[in-house]
């Protein structure tokens, strides 16, 4: 059978190489199974190429192979939904056969290496699909260590000899989504995959190359796989919802007489990072004026842009910045770590009690701590009662019972308490007790104490608490961003990590930590939502509930009927019917008559809004019911809210209606338990339902 050919000319690599042509052809998995003799064409020994595209939900849909002419593109089509079952359809038995052929031929072929740039994250989206790959090399790792960008590892491997455009290679890196509507979603895919095989022979590489580390998937345990897979796929997931662009809008600015133009962001948060590309477009006294360039130099909320134009009658400034943010340091750290795992360094994973503890439990899921540890008192037991100052004896008394109950379980050196989680709605008290605690931890003598936090406001919020009651023997430490112009202070040894906000850091920015900071013996998560799982109990009847799921549907209750509007809560299970109803009548000033009912009992029946409790987190339970669930979800005429859990929805019910309707859902559409807590959703409601009517009007 003839395919068409496309024929690319790779534009990144001047000089000889500027003509290099590229033909690209498209297949399917499925296609493999009856034309094996596709993939003959690298039936060589040289270097190949690889490069994923993703669609935008992070699943791998589509992998490049290259060799320095011939560029296969083999896309990897979902499996169709089942209605009847409310389920995606088994893999066919001829894209198993394709896939088996891709990894026997490409993939696992004894002769030969493979290259990528982010080979990590690369090598475990293939084994999302049941692919496995061997001697994979990892481009980056090769060159720098800290800077990953692909342009920085091309910069190296070419040097000085040839001219290289690096606009042109920016913009083929930039975008890694695999859009199948697009005719022209193959360029960028096929150049990554061709440039990642011309670096493999170009010059010395082979030198280079010789010491990198191999990764090898189809050795390593399926533990380790699921492990490493889970956190690699929510770091992509996360990548790829980063904005493709920003805006910065009254941009300070300051012209300089060597063609530089400095500009300062209005916020931190917003503020310029190095190599950005960026528009600029000025309004002034001859009009506006636009000019495009990259950030240089950057200091704090500052960068600087080389320029032709005289910005100096210029009365306003916006800036747009083209490209995703890069990796946070502790982000780079993470995928480091994950990548020297994968080449080899297991002692990583394997030494390290808490990444034991955490990513491969026992079977009865108790923890397992070093004997030694149980000698090393979290704080030395005094010979006598310790007596505290009055204002610390003031300050402990005003704490409430289940504050002491946390205070006393930090400091406890027990096993059963090394990893502890403290929960609890905003404004009771957690940075209270983390105040109260490191006062009485710093009389009795200990040491090494580290409170972090996602962002810098809750930082700041910590540091202000322990000033408010007068304990000043701590040390900031900031991110690189923020420490022009201070003192670098030596960190003390890690023993005892608290942090705050946690349910805001993804678990696997802790990998480091758990690998790299060997006297670290108590960790303490605090923060209003630890856990995103919501737990399902089965009943005594057999049915289900899950307690979470239902005071939170009781919050939106609560904040519907305080404005005015018309609901009722639903949910498939008769058990957490009950459950609601009793916490209804429990529930002081809440109307709970005739307001709860299970699924099958409101059938044909409508409110304005629907509250949906879903219960189950672990499996499917009644979704793959496509009668019960439209019944469901067909129930509102202005509003529903469905409680559940993102990692359910991203998990176990990804694939039913439920998990394909939220999918389809903006981000803003998405309410965290904190929002339902403050009733601030409600006001974006109305909000936004203010909008619709003055449009139709």
């Amino acid at each position: 059978m003839t395919r068409p050919v496309t024929k690319l000319w790779q534009n990144m690599i001047d000089g000889e190489y500027s003509l290099a042509q590229i033909h690209v052809t498209t297949i399917e998995d499925v296609e493999l199974a009856h034309e094996p003799e596709l993939l003959d064409v690298f039936d060589h020994p040289r270097p190949l190429g690889l490069s994923p595209g993703y669609d935008t939900r992070d699943c791998l849909v589509a992998l490049a192979i290259a060799d320095d002419k011939n560029c296969y593109i083999v896309e990897f089509p979902p499996p169709k939904f089942d209605r009847k079952q409310n389920a995606r359809k088994p893999l066919s038995k001829e894209a198993e056969q394709g896939r088996a052929i891709l990894q026997e031929r490409i993939l696992c072929r004894t002769t030969g290496d493979r290259y990528a740039f982010d080979m990590a994250p690369l090598s475990m989206s293939l084994s999302s699909i049941n692919l496995r790959v061997v001697n994979a090399i990892d481009i980056q790792s090769a060159y720098s260590p800290v800077d990953r960008k692909p342009l920085t590892a091309i910069r190296e491997a070419i040097g000085d000899t040839v001219k290289i455009i690096e606009e042109n290679i920016l913009d083929v890196f930039r975008n890694p989504v695999y859009d199948k509507t697009n005719r022209n979603r193959f360029t960028d895919l096929g150049l990554r995959a061709w440039v990642s095989q011309f670096l493999a022979g170009y010059g010395n590489a082979e030198v280079t190359f010789a010491n990198a580390k191999r990764i090898d998937t189809l050795n390593l345990t399926s533990e380790k796989i699921s492990m490493i897979s889970k956190v690699t796929q929510d770091r992509l997931r996360l990548d790829l919802i980063k904005p493709g662009e920003k805006t910065h809008r009254g941009v300070a600015t300051r012209f300089d007489s060597n063609g530089k133009v400095d500009l300062l962001s209005p916020s931190f948060s917003n503020r310029f990072r190095g190599n950005e590309n960026v528009r600029i477009r000025m309004n002034g006294q001859n009009g506006e004026v636009v000019q495009r360039g990259r950030i240089a130099g950057t200091a704090k909320r500052a960068g600087s842009v080389a320029t032709d134009r005289d910005f100096s009658s210029i009365t306003s400034v916006d800036v747009r910045v083209i490209g995703r943010d890069d990796p946070t340091t502790a982000e780079a750290r993470r995928d480091a770590t994950l990548l020297r795992v994968l080449q080899g360094e297991y002692n990583l994973l394997n030494d390290s009690p808490w990444t034991q503890n955490v990513w491969f439990p026992t079977p009865d899921g108790r923890f397992i701590w070093p004997e030694d540890w149980a000698k090393e008192a979290i704080v030395q037991p005094p010979s006598s009662p310790p007596t505290f100052p009055s204002e610390i004896e003031d300050n402990l008394a005003r704490l409430n019972t289940s504050q002491q109950r946390a205070i006393n379980t930090m400091i406890s050196s027990d096993d059963s308490h090394r990893l502890v989680l403290i929960q609890g709605p905003p404004g009771t008290g957690k940075t209270s007790v983390i105040a109260a605690f490191v006062q009485m931890v710093d009389i009795m003598g200990y040491r090494g104490i580290w409170l972090v936090a996602k962002s810098n406001v809750a930082v700041k919020n910590i540091a202000e608490k322990l000033l408010s009651v007068n304990f000043t023997s701590w040390r900031l430490i900031v991110s690189r961003d923020f420490k022009d112009g201070w003192a670098v202070l030596p960190i003390i040894p890690l023993n005892t990590l608290i942090v705050d906000e946690a349910s805001q850091i993804e678990i696997g920015s802790y990998i480091p930590i758990f690998s790299d900071m060997k006297t670290l013996r108590k960790y303490l998560l605090m923060g209003k939502k630890i856990c995103r799982i919501c737990k399902e109990l089965k009943t005594s009847t057999g049915s289900y509930m899950n307690d979470e799921e239902k005071m939170v549907a009781i919050q939106i209750a609560q904040h519907l009927q305080n404005s005015g509007k018309k609901y009722k809560i639903i949910t498939p299970y008769e058990g957490q019917t009950t459950a609601i109803q009793n916490e209804m009548k429990e529930t002081e000033d809440l109307d709970w008559g005739d307001k709860c009912f299970n699924v099958d009992s409101f059938q044909g029946n409508e409110e304005d809004y629907i509250i949906i409790s879903l219960v189950r987190s672990r499996e499917l339970g009644f979704l793959p019911s496509l009668r019960r669930t439209n019944v469901m979800l067909t129930r509102c005429k202005k509003g529903m809210f469905i409680v559940t859990s993102e990692d359910f929805l991203l998990g176990a019910g990804a694939d039913s209606l439920v998990g394909q309707l939220v999918h389809n859902i903006p981000r803003e559409g998405l309410i965290s338990v904190a929002d339902v807590k403050d009733g601030k959703f409600l006001k974006d409601l109305e909000r936004k339902t203010l909008k619709v009517k003055k449009a139709q009007d």
